[in-house]
């Protein structure tokens, strides 16, 4: 084991080294400002700017003139106002890092959407290790990107980081942001998977924006030149081919740098400083642990890995004496119709609702830890909660049924048995099929409290995961697929048989063990080690 931990901290080395070499040369953060000579307040606006940037460090700002710029130039400024979706003549216009400010600019406030403009935030938290590996990978962007700011917040333990943090979920349109979170130049990125993959990601996005320090000029090859000033409309080449465009020079500035605009978000996404941000589409979350291979591509290791474990967890979860004794009875009963179909529909009726019942329950679940699952104190909570849950099941293994237990209580036991054999004597198909429908849900709400642990254990763990919403629901659905693997693996095999029986004390006693060790194990790694979870 210490000679594998050596050869992955040489091999981390090796990169982050490597990196380094590859970001020695310095980039200036570069920003526009479109104005009329012929108004005042756009002068003394451009002096207030002009006098803002020659105070901070590798930043340049490229100023048009446009009552005396030339028909190049006004083709890239209407070309800006077609990205940024302005529908009409808009100066003083600011830009800077895929954002824009026209309205409200002032002499006043103008040094302050320069320093939001050229702010890099990452939203970190304790005991997350892809957060160390981005704080590590952020000083090689602090010494190439001098002119930007980067803050590191920490969200457990700054409660203004934290809200900050649910304000851009919200404003993104993201269901869950796990850590760390970058956001910069009006888009936000999830996860970091690596200098390979996320450190890419950051460098085109802060590339698009800025130039070499010391450049003053630079060329464009004939065919992009061509693709630039050609006469397709630039929002459509934006959409469908993703052009390049020139930033102008203009009044005692540089005279061009040329840039490459990714099409990581919509291209159509308001400016971060506009009052109608919040109909930006944000970037879709990433992962934790894809990496590339060659002739096969991006291959995710967590995508890997968390179906086993999905499917592994709902086995067990399905296999709690709790549903499955209803389940029993209500087999013992059915086989006396001597009707395989009848018993198969009523049956598969009962097990696919409570498949269903249990899935909004989860979904529940997930969508409470989408929400406040950011704090390592609901983790402890749960934690607790889970290693509580886990020893009541394993002492009930040796002390059954004395003492504190997580059953369905015996009061409640008579009007299942009722309702069971309701079905049983149902005049007509039908009537049957929605008396399994009703009991069905009637036990999945008796038995949470039985079966609450392991589903808040898994939708807590999947948070971590970083996944997208459709992703989350998706893993659900697998979960919920193999806690019914075991129901319709007795439906079956008594379909086939017709045979009779019930969940005896013996083997009720080794499911709750089962269960029990699952649960205990879970909360004291989300206690003691909750970093190996995400």
């Amino acid at each position: 084991m210490a000679i594998v931990a050596f050869l992955m901290t040489t091999s981390s080395g090796l990169v982050i080294r490597h990196a380094h070499a590859q970001m020695e040369t310095k980039r200036t953060a570069v920003l526009v400002f479109y104005y009329h000579s012929d108004q005042n307040t756009d002068l003394l606006l451009f002096n207030s700017l002009n006098k803002s940037i020659r105070s901070r460090k590798a930043t340049t700002l490229q100023a048009v003139d446009l009552d005396n710029a030339d028909q190049k130039q006004l083709l890239q400024y209407q070309r800006f106002l077609d990205y940024f979706s302005i529908t009409a003549d808009s100066t003083p216009l600011l830009i800077g890092c895929n954002a824009y400010r026209s309205r409200g600019l002032n002499e006043q406030n103008v040094e302050s959407y320069v320093e939001q403009m050229l702010r890099v935030d990452i939203y970190t938290r304790a005991g997350c290790s892809h957060c160390e590996d981005a704080i590590r990978y952020l000083k090689l962007l602090r010494d190439k990107y001098p002119g930007f700011e980067f803050r590191v917040r920490d969200i457990f333990k700054d409660a203004e980081a934290r809200q900050d943090l649910i304000t851009l979920t919200q404003r993104y349109k993201q269901a869950a942001a796990s850590t760390p979170v970058f956001h910069l130049c009006n888009q936000m990125i999830v996860g970091f998977q690596g200098i390979e993959i996320t450190g890419n990601r950051l460098e085109k996005l802060l590339t698009t924006w800025t130039m070499n320090a010391g450049q003053t000029q630079s060329k464009m090859e004939p065919s992009l030149e061509h693709q630039l000033f050609s006469e397709i409309p630039f929002s459509a080449q934006l959409r469908w081919e993703r052009s390049l465009f020139t930033v102008s020079a203009g009044l005692n500035s540089p005279e061009s740098s040329t840039s490459l605009l990714q099409d990581e978000t919509s291209l159509d996404a308001p400016s971060f400083f506009e009052p109608d941000l919040n109909d930006a589409t944000p970037l879709g979350p990433e992962s934790d642990t894809t990496i590339i291979l060659p002739w096969i591509g991006e291959v995710n290791a967590d995508s890997l890995g968390m179906p086993l474990f999905t499917i592994l967890v709902g086995l067990v979860d399905g296999f709690n004496p709790c549903a499955m004794w209803v389940l029993l009875f209500l087999l013992s009963l059915l086989v006396n119709l001597k009707n395989r179909l009848r018993i198969l529909l009523i049956a598969a009726t009962f097990v696919l609702v409570s498949g269903l019942a249990y899935f909004a329950f989860m979904a529940a679940w997930l969508n409470v830890f989408l929400l406040i699952g950011y704090l390592r104190s609901v983790q402890v909570i749960l934690a607790i909660l889970a290693i509580g849950i886990g020893s009541i099941h394993i002492k009930d293994f040796f002390l059954f049924k004395k003492g504190i237990s997580l059953s369905i209580p015996e009061s409640a036991k008579p009007g299942i048995y009722a309702r069971t054999r309701q079905i049983i004597t149902a005049e007509n198909l039908y009537g049957a099929l929605f008396g399994a429908f009703v009991l069905a849900v009637l036990v999945n709400i008796v038995e949470l409290l039985c079966t609450a642990g392991l589903p808040a254990l898994y939708t807590q763990i999947l948070t971590e995961q970083n996944y997208s919403t459709w992703i989350n629901y998706g893993y659900l659905a697998l979960y919920n697929i193999a806690y019914m693997f075991d129901d319709s693996l007795m439906v079956g095999i008594v379909v086939i048989t017709l045979g009779k029986n019930k969940l005896q004390e013996r083997q009720g006693r080794w499911l709750k063990l089962t269960s029990g060790i699952v649960i205990l194990v879970l909360g004291l790694v989300m206690l003691i080690r909750p970093e190996w979870l995400s």
